[in-house]
Formats: structure tokens, sequence, C-alpha cells
């Protein structure tokens, strides 16, 4: 009798986990990473204005933008330890150089990442290989086990908020900055919790 889709995707957590929480407990040098869009969907026409006064409601053609593509890294104490904008969809040579940043020389460096398939592209696998990098796959539609999710679903809130309070007209340029600004300017404690959290789950 085949396993069911449930039981497969049961059955990878548990090859996986372990690990994750053996490298999270011996502190070494573990990151979460992830990578997210930022497109004109993320705006939604809600606004909130004193009653009785007449709300301005930009229309979406009005700061509409090129989406852009964020890579980015946490640590086990939910800091953002990388970001990085892409103007298209991540290709294989942006996640080699995403990797480069984190790499050590002295030490083995380990990425709790997705199965996307730029991440299990020979030249991504090769570089990590060279590079000290151990590369640790999630298991497949277990995205909530990874606490990055948090901090993008975070930055999104942020971000959207940015766009609708910053006067200036939206130029590419501007947005990428609102998309850094959501990033770094974040409280790194309930990322922190979330990342306890996560690892208590794959216990």
């Amino acid at each position: 009798m085949q396993p069911s889709k449930q039981q497969q995707i049961k059955k990878q957590q548990q090859l996986v986990y372990p690990n994750v929480i053996e490298t999270f407990e011996q502190q070494k040098r573990l990151f979460f990473v992830d990578e997210s869009m930022y497109t004109t969907r993320l705006y939604e026409q809600k606004v909130w204005c004193r009653r009785g006064s007449t709300p301005y409601i930009r229309g979406q053609k009005q700061i509409g933008f090129r989406a852009i593509a964020l890579i980015a890294a946490i640590d086990r104490n939910g800091a953002v330890v990388e970001a990085q904008l892409e103007d298209s969809s991540i290709r294989k040579e942006h996640f080699v150089a995403f990797l480069d940043k984190l790499k050590h020389h002295e030490e083995d460096t380990y990425v709790f990442l997705d199965n996307l398939s730029v991440h299990r592209s020979k030249v991504v696998k090769d570089f990590a290989a060279a590079n000290r990098i151990k590369l640790i796959f999630n298991a497949a539609y277990s995205s909530e086990y990874n606490p990055i999710e948090r901090l993008f679903a975070v930055c999104k809130r942020k971000f959207r908020k940015l766009l609708l309070q910053s006067p200036e007209v939206k130029t590419q340029n501007v947005i990428r900055r609102l998309v850094r600004q959501s990033v770094t300017d974040l409280d790194c404690h309930a990322i922190k919790s979330h990342v306890n959290s996560c690892i208590a789950l794959m216990k």
C-alpha cells in the first residue's frame, strides 16, 4: 500500500528536523533563508481617517511598480543578517551571490531553506560545498516550520504602511528603499520568539 501524501511529508519532517534541532541547540552558525516578492497586489485600498473627513485614496496605478524580489536570512535571535533585493525573480546567480555573503571561512554555515529549484541547482550546491555551507532542505509543504515566513508577513505589513505614508513619487528606487526599510526597521524580539516556536514545533 502506497503511503499517503501526508505520511510522506511526515517522514520527510522526521528525517530533516532532528538535524535542524541539533544544529540550533549546539549553537552552530544557523540561518533561516527564503525569498518573497513585493508587488502592487500587496497594496489594498483601505484607509482610516477622522469621522466626517474625506479620505484621499491613491489609485493603484498611481503607486504601481515593478515586482521586487527579496532574499533574506535571519539568525537564531530573529535578527536579519542579510537582505538582498532583485528586480526580477530569483535566479541561480542571485542566490549564489547571497550565499557568498553568508559564508564563513573558519566555520561551517548551516542554511535552512525550501525546495525551490534554484536552491537545488548544481551551481548552488557546488558553491555551498566549496564554501563550508551546509544546505538543510525543509520538508515539502512545510513552510510554517521556517520562522522567516513570519518575518515576511511583518515586513509586508510594514511596507504597506510605508507606501501609504510616504509623500514621495513612487519611483522604482523609492520602492526599493521602502522595501529595504520594511526589513531593517523591525524589532527582532518578536521574530526570535517565532524562531523558538518553530524549533519547538519540530520536536
